[in-house]
């Protein structure tokens, strides 16, 4: 097939033979309304001629009119007015720019002048009959002339419009069909090149929609000021349910910053405009959290000039076993520094036995646990033998005896007497080998003196630590019932001492009274909050997920007496559900709104403010192991008198008080056992404060049960 022929059957080229044909039909319509105006022209042109010729005939009416009057010695002076006013106007509308008419003019006003110079002068003298009727003949004859020539042009200008008549608009109409005819192919061939694109649309639609990977298009969203805000999801398959929850329909139409949040967060979404607008392409490793695990996926982003096309693959389980080969050929690598740096690191030797040659290759390093350089002995068919400790001989012995036996494995520690006689401890493991039916043991030996004596010093610190664990547990049943039986006899006795004899007291005895009872009950309230702090690690709790909206009523609840009296403001988010304690999280609670009240100020009305945020582990300033992905920030506001905050760790430590407990009330506990219940929660707290102005107590809970955290940089 011909250039030409490819030309016209692919789209490209119906649609240049559309535009051709409807260039065509714009030519002939120009070319129309081009032929229409000189047809326009061409019929005043005759009209015009029309009205000359007639006005010829009326000059020469006039001029036979004029003679006739003159023959008959009749001509008026009233009469030759009229004549010569008529004349003027119809020589107005002659074209004096016709080559005959000046001399037809001049003609003309010569007669006429004479003839009035003639009736003027008719009474003095006679004039020249002669003379006057060549004038008359002149003008007569100059004007037939005109006349002559006016009607051959006429008769040419009427043979021209006949023709622009007849011969163009056919020549036009022929034009215009065939350019039609161009036009209705061009258009019915690309229908059915349309249609073909729609079945294969269809069918790309179906591959698109039974393949694992997915495939997107977004067109921008533009602001006020034509920047670009946010993408729109026009096209989306089927695949996008590996993604997100979000159906097929609501996908459809939705914007990228609702379907995905945490592109802007992760700076995609700017990387994002910037390829559509550079059109540049570039690709993307994602990892993202879905259903509690991490899956990869491959994204590949092309510009066009309406929008970005998104082509997602996921490889998840290629990344997978990229990973696995990554850690074997690391941990291959790392055995094989091992065996490298062993003598000098890790106080480790490697040995090869030939079994059938009784010929044993040591490492350098064995040697020098032995305290020997390697040419000073010869180790090469006894070994060490000669170097084990008497009373672990015949342990040696056996195990040895044993993998020769089974041909398997063995692992055992011994010890041996070095060169200056020290006595140190030698663990060694090691594996029978066929190696194309030649046996080998391959093992090594490592100096582990140190560690035993440390699992020795370990051992007895463990002892201790049982031993005071005990001392503990025993404190606490005596923090819980003996110290407390005491202290409750003391109130008691007080209570009805204060009841019955207090005002037979005098003031001194009852000032005593009074610290005495207030000493009971801080007794009492340090006893319960010490038990509370040591509890908190001691016991495995369940946890489970609970709703803070919940536990803060339970709070709040707790304090409606004081908070109704003091007219204090509650202020408080929704807050979320989290994965905890939910006695703990009420006690978290109750401490810190419990001080927001207790530390208000005294000139002003007190106002407390709970907010919450979900963000980013990335997002939080503070070091602490973060082991969720995402976090609950919670803060707690108040304008009571704060603190310094060169204080703000402080005031978690244990008995730590920054006001004297005649003017506050208190133990220096509860904040400590704040900290100890966040820490339990895998969460981190930390107090701002200024001083006279309020302070605020921020809590990290994390937000879920995901324990991995995924790298959110390749987001």
């Amino acid at each position: 097939m011909s250039k030409t022929s490819n030309f016209i059957t692919s789209t490209k080229g119906y649609k240049a033979s559309l535009i051709l044909s409807g260039l065509v039909l714009l030519i002939l319509f120009s070319a129309i309304v081009y032929q229409i105006l000189n047809l326009q022209k061409s019929g005043y042109e005759v009209i015009s001629h029309l009205d000359e010729t007639r006005n010829i005939n009326q000059l020469i009416v006039n001029l036979n009119e004029t003679e006739e009057q003159f023959n008959n010695s009749n001509l008026s002076i009233q009469f030759l007015d009229s004549i010569t006013s008529n004349n003027n106007l119809l020589l107005e509308k002659l074209d004096v720019s016709h080559f005959g008419y000046q001399e037809f003019i001049s003609a003309h006003h010569q007669l006429y002048s004479s003839l009035e110079q003639h009736i003027a002068l008719s009474s003095e003298k006679s004039s020249n009959p002669k003379e006057f009727k060549a004038l008359f003949s002149k003008g007569r004859t100059q004007k037939g002339n005109l006349l002559k020539e006016h009607k051959e042009d006429l008769l040419g200008l009427s043979e021209t419009f006949k023709k622009q008549n007849t011969t163009i608009p056919r020549f036009f109409i022929m034009a215009t069909i065939i350019a039609l005819i161009i036009l209705i192919i061009s258009l019915y061939k690309l229908y059915k090149i349309q249609k073909i694109s729609t079945e294969k649309s269809s069918i790309l639609d179906a591959i698109l929609n039974n393949t694992n990977d997915i495939a997107n298009f977004y067109e921008p969203v533009y602001s006020q000021e034509n920047q670009v805000e946010d993408f729109t999801i026009t096209y989306a398959s089927k695949a996008n349910i590996t993604l997100t929850d979000i159906s097929y329909e609501e996908l459809l139409n939705a914007k990228i910053s609702e379907v995905y949040p945490f592109l802007k967060p992760s700076g995609l979404f700017d990387q994002l405009v910037n390829a559509f607008v550079n059109q540049t392409y570039f690709e993307k490793l994602l990892e993202i959290p879905i259903n509690e695990q991490i899956r990869y996926f491959k994204a590949r982003y092309i510009p066009v000039k309406s929008g970005l096309q998104v082509m997602v693959t996921e490889f998840t389980d290629l990344y997978e076993r990229k990973n696995e080969l990554t850690e074997k050929n690391s941990e291959l690598s790392l055995i094989n520094a091992v065996f490298k740096e062993a003598e000098e690191i890790a106080k480790l030797g490697s040995y090869i036995w030939n079994i059938n040659d009784n010929h044993i290759n040591y490492s350098d390093n064995i040697y020098t646990i032995l305290g020997y350089t390697k040419g000073e002995i010869d180790l090469t068919n006894d070994g060490i033998r000669a170097f084990v400790h008497q009373e672990d001989l015949q342990m040696y012995i056996d195990h040895t005896n044993l993998i020769l036996e089974q041909q398997g494995s063995m692992e055992f520690i011994f010890r041996i007497i070095s060169k200056d006689e020290t006595i140190k401890y030698i663990y060694t493991q090691a594996d029978y080998k066929d190696k194309k039916g030649e046996p080998l043991i391959v093992g090594i030996i490592q100096d582990v003196t140190l560690r035993v004596s440390n699992e020795t010093r370990l051992q007895e610190k463990n002892i201790e630590l049982e031993r005071r664990n005990i001392e503990l547990d025993s404190f606490n049943r005596v923090a819980s019932h003996d110290l407390q039986e005491p202290l409750r006899k003391i109130q008691m006795f007080v209570s009805r001492i204060k009841e019955s004899e207090f005002d037979n007291l005098n003031s001194r005895c009852q000032t005593y009274f009074s610290r005495i009872e207030d000493g009971a009950t801080r007794m009492r309230s340090l006893i319960n909050n010490l038990l509370a702090f040591s509890r908190i690690d001691s016991k495995d709790y369940a946890f489970e997920f609970t709703n803070l909206n919940e536990v803060f009523n339970d709070v709040l609840e707790t304090f409606s007496e004081i908070i109704q009296e003091q007219n204090i403001i509650i202020e408080q988010d929704k807050l979320p559900k989290v994965y905890g304690i939910p006695f703990l999280l009420e006690q978290l609670f109750t401490n810190i709104i419990g001080n927001s009240i207790k530390y208000r100020a005294k000139d002003r009305e007190t106002k407390i403010v709970i907010q919450k945020a979900k963000i980013h582990s990335q997002q939080i300033p503070q070091e602490f192991i973060k082991t969720h992905a995402y976090y609950h920030e919670i803060k707690i506001i108040d304008n009571g008198i704060g603190f310094h905050q060169d204080d703000n760790e402080k005031i978690f430590e244990l008995f730590q008080r920054l006001h004297q407990k005649s003017d506050y009330s208190g133990t220096g506990i509860g904040l400590a056992i704040c900290e100890k219940i966040v820490s339990k929660h895998h969460g981190f707290i930390y107090a701002n404060s200024i001083e006279g102005k309020g302070s605020i107590f921020t809590i990290y809970l994390p937000s879920g049960k995901l324990k991995k955290l995924p790298k959110t940089s390749d987001f």
